[in-house]
């Protein structure tokens, strides 16, 4: 895993914002239900 390269690393780091945005989302959400 260490030995990967800059389009690996590249292609981790959109994923974790992809997730990043989908829980954003999910807690806004959770947010707009509360209120």
């Amino acid at each position: 895993m260490l030995t990967v390269g800059k389009a690996g690393i590249i292609t981790l780091q959109a994923e974790a914002n992809v997730n990043a945005v989908k829980e954003s989302a999910v807690s806004l959400n959770r947010q707009r239900r509360l209120r």
